[in-house]
């Protein structure tokens, strides 16, 4: 049987204010998500049932979900990218160490 050690206060505190970062992204994400289809509902139904002409709705529509395509990406491979760097940090400060 493995034992588990018990966690530091400040172990216990780090982990939470992580844990609090995480949410709020993924809250922030979501928040993005319904503002984005709340707007551009309205632009789309502006444009098809007003100005029956022209699709300039839809440059928005694609612009902006670009950048929400982007913050998507951002929230869900954050886990990934800061593993990646913490890797790449421990390796070139091993680099740094044996070449003193």
């Amino acid at each position: 049987m493995v034992k588990r050690r018990r966690l530091t206060e400040e172990e216990i505190k780090s982990a939470e204010k992580e844990a609090k970062k995480k949410i709020d992204a993924r809250f922030g994400l979501l928040r993005h998500f319904f503002i984005y289809s709340i707007v551009n509902t309205f632009l789309l139904g502006f444009d098809y049932f007003v100005t029956k002409e022209a699709d300039w709705a839809y440059i928005p529509v694609f612009i902006w979900g670009i950048g929400l395509f982007g913050h998507a990406l951002s929230v869900t491979f954050e886990d990934f990218i800061s593993g990646w760097k913490a890797k790449m940090i421990e390796k070139e400060a091993g680099r740094i160490k044996s070449n003193k």
